[in-house]
């Protein structure tokens, strides 16, 4: 990015975010009631090894990189386009924190299975367990199409594929905002004008045929893809649709203008990659609604909390009572005196606390049936409607579906999600490994290996730490590729 151009689009955040500040409602009873609950109602998150690494927190070196939605879009005629709606902020308000199990990468089929660390730079191996490309690059960040992004320094960054040759940049996918005489319009992926430019600023991408826009006037609006406006958006934040409803946000307190227009343009200018596996975040102040394609309200922001949308709805929480309610404005959980617990967006299950007995149960999202009783210290859901459960000194492993007891799991130990293989680890921190089946049979204990770190299990293979150095492993516990690197990452 050019000098001159750093400083507009930097220019252009301040201006947002003094714009956004200035203009918040004020709420300052809300506010107080969100700061005061916010370390209490996140969905658990499962971390895709056993123990934190250095793999995506170190600088330089292999992280999970943004998809073609991230906040700085190089169009075809080379203009920086920044759109608001992308911004990643702290995660402050409530989110579903649940692991993401499926991604959209796919690099199995593409021919590469995991990446590889020796000292500073990153390599990648292939399905057949083969180093197609031997540690290169400081930098190497999966991207779309089985590409990465590779390279020593961010500036010089280039498009590879897994054996390392030069590719060119994936396009995104409908149609492509573009800057022309200091207007936005929309051009189609071919290059033509789908919508001159006649626009302020662009909001949002097009999404079910949707997008957001600022107009000349400054009206936030809904067009379509023949640019008719459809609907205002009085809302300070408007992102683009998902499962059929779109999530609007409005500033409620301002608390301290000066700490929020910092934590805004930090979390902007960082370019740091979030790896929390988050669905959405928010920013102290900020309450959420959804509308949905008429520009109706199903879910209004005046509600004391409001969880991100899933397929099966979101979740929230008035007047001390939490409810589930669909997008289409359905409730399908009653309100009631609950908080979240774990979550499975693949099994549409949904834990939640009873906060009399503080116990554990379960619900369908789908239709808010009650699976399970509240009966449980603790649940963690596995996939293949399997959950960990927590009794006293009880681990066991269980069918959600029909409550039975599979199999009593070792005192203290934790289980990774199955993801996408029948087969998983059920663990305690160096200490006790073991790879057991959804019936909870075990296929492979750790006697002789003493491991102190493995991933969950991807295409039949996981990685796995041995000592200080990282290798893959296969389902049986045998060595795939054995431990001497300094780190490693499985890709989907």
């Amino acid at each position: 990015m050019k000098r001159s151009t750093s400083k507009t689009v930097l220019m252009t955040l301040m201006l947002l975010a003094l714009s956004a500040t200035a203009g918040a409602e004020k709420g300052v009873e809300s506010y107080t009631h969100i700061h005061r609950e916010q370390h209490h109602e996140s969905i658990s998150v499962t971390e895709e090894k056993t123990q934190s690494t250095s793999s995506t927190t170190s600088k330089g070196t292999y992280v999970k990189g943004p998809d073609m939605n991230s906040v700085a879009i190089i169009i075809a005629d080379a203009v920086d386009l920044t759109i608001p709606n992308d911004w990643k902020t702290p995660k402050e308000l409530p989110s579903y924190r649940e692991k993401r199990t499926r991604e959209i990468n796919h690099f199995y089929e593409h021919g590469a299975l995991a990446v590889i660390k020796d000292g500073k730079k990153w390599g990648i191996v292939d399905i057949h367990g083969k180093i197609s490309l031997p540690p290169t690059y400081k930098i190497l960040r999966p991207q779309k199409d089985g590409l990465f992004l590779a390279g020593d320094k961010e500036k010089n960054l280039q498009y590879i594929n897994k054996d390392g040759q030069s590719m060119t940049a994936p396009t995104r996918q409908g149609p492509i905002p573009y800057k022309e005489q200091g207007l936005y319009g929309f051009k189609n992926p071919d290059g033509t004008v789908l919508i001159s430019p006649r626009y302020k600023s662009i909001l949002t991408y097009f999404q079910d045929g949707i997008a957001f826009v600022k107009t000349m006037k400054g009206e936030k609006i809904a067009i379509n893809e023949s640019g008719k406006a459809l609907f205002a958006v009085p809302y300070d934040q408007i992102f683009a649709y998902e499962h059929g409803v779109a999530e609007y946000r409005r500033k409620v307190s301002t608390a301290n203008s000066k700490n929020y227009l910092a934590v805004t343009l930090g979390g902007l200018l960082s370019g740091k990659e979030q790896t929390d596996f988050s669905y959405h975040r928010e920013f102290s102040g900020i309450k959420r609604g959804f509308i949905n394609k008429e520009g109706q309200i199903v879910i209004d922001s005046k509600n004391d909390r409001v969880w991100p949308m899933t397929e099966y709805g979101a979740l929230v929480k008035n007047d001390g009572r939490l409810s589930f309610v669909s997008p289409d404005g359905v409730t399908l959980i009653p309100p009631a005196y609950m908080t979240p617990g774990s979550m499975s967006r693949r099994d549409g299950l949904l834990a939640l606390q009873d906060e009399g007995v503080k116990k554990y149960g379960v619900f369908r999202m789908e239709t808010g049936e009650q699976l399970i009783d509240f009966i449980y210290e603790d649940i963690s859901f596995l996939g293949f409607h399997r959950a960990y459960i927590k009794e006293g000194n009880k681990r066991q492993l269980i069918d959600v579906y029909t409550g039975r007891i599979l199999a009593d799991l070792p005192m203290k130990s934790k289980v990774i999600p199955f993801n996408d293989e029948e087969i998983t680890w059920v663990y305690r921190t160096g200490e006790y490994y073991a790879i057991i089946d959804t019936d909870g049979n075990i296929i492979y204990e750790d006697t002789k290996d003493h491991l102190q770190d493995v991933s969950e299990f991807r295409h039949g293979y996981c990685v796995a730490k041995k000592g200080k150095k990282w290798g893959i492993m296969k389902a049986d516990g045998t060595w795939l590729i054995p431990p001497t690197y300094d780190d490693a990452n499985m890709l989907s």
